[in-house]
């Protein structure tokens, strides 16, 4: 079938081993796996169901982050990692048109991201596009690099004030 991880065995000698597999080949995660569950005693001889579970095991720890909560703040509230991301990449922009607030993301500049609800009922849908419109795509362009130019400095300096800490 499959061979992900290499399992060994031995039931003898002074190696660490549960259900006759020694660890000194296995992940940390994987050890704590066969430590921590006396049922897999029972079809422990197989070795694709012990492959078939440490590949679970495996995708657990993949999404363990992204289902835990997290303090955002950027928005001051508790959300989860994906909505972390997301609203890293959400400034506070103001419409091309009607100058009226609103939030566009970083990474998209698509006529929308520059215009606010009312504004892209009129003119997203236009063959030409506005000059207000690419002249506020290009500004934001800048506004984005300044600020990302600014997270950079500060990680910078707070990694610089740590590094005699360590």
């Amino acid at each position: 079938m499959f061979n992900y991880y290499k399992i060994v065995r031995k039931n003898y000698g002074w190696y660490k081993r549960r259900f006759g597999i020694i660890f000194n080949t296995l992940n940390p995660h994987h050890q704590k796996l066969l430590k921590e569950n006396r049922f897999i005693k029972k079809y422990s001889d197989d070795d694709n169901f012990v492959q078939i579970l440490f590949r679970i095991s495996d995708m657990e720890q993949q999404n363990k982050n992204l289902k835990s909560f997290w303090y955002n703040p950027v928005r001051d509230e508790v959300t989860t990692k994906k909505d972390i991301h997301k609203a890293h990449r959400e400034v506070e922009w103001n419409c091309a048109i009607c100058k009226e607030d609103i939030v566009s993301t970083m990474d998209n500049f698509n006529t929308e991201n520059f215009l606010c609800l009312e504004c892209k009922e009129a003119f997203a849908n236009t063959e030409t596009v506005d000059e207000r419109i690419k002249d506020s795509s290009v500004a934001f362009t800048q506004y984005c690099k300044t600020l990302l130019k600014r997270e950079q400095k500060e990680y910078m300096l707070y990694v610089k004030r740590n590094k005699n800490r360590c």
